[in-house]
């Protein structure tokens, strides 16, 4: 009897290791998705400024570093989680939540700024 709960309880450590795993493989392709979205994106931007006036290309190149530089501070963060690998997945969403809002919001600035210089 003693074999059979060392056993299910090896199974179960066993079955909890791969969960985790695999939660860390989601939480790895997700982060890794969210990140390339915002280099995408800046480099878009980056090809629509070169048609904007001087002053114009002046502030979508603000917004455009703006969005740089939130996504090297979430690219960070989100390799600091994955370090501490211990945290539990309701922080994880957390975080790709909160990335995925200062995305927009960069995005948003960024552009407001090719539509102000577009005059619209």
């Amino acid at each position: 009897m003693r074999a059979g709960r060392v056993l299910a309880r090896s199974l179960g450590d066993r079955r909890r290791a791969v969960a985790a795993e695999q939660k860390s493989s989601a939480f790895d392709a997700r982060a890794e998705a969210l990140l390339g979205a915002w280099h995408a994106a800046a480099a878009g931007y980056k090809a629509q400024a070169l048609t904007a006036a001087g002053n114009q290309r002046d502030r979508i190149e603000a917004a455009i570093a703006r969005l740089e530089r939130d996504a090297a501070i979430y690219g960070e963060k989100f390799a600091d989680l994955k370090d501490v690998g211990r945290l539990s997945w309701m922080a994880l969403g957390e975080a790709l939540r909160e990335s995925r809002a200062a995305f927009e919001r960069a995005s948003d600035h960024a552009e407001a700024a090719l539509a102000a210089a577009r005059g619209h």
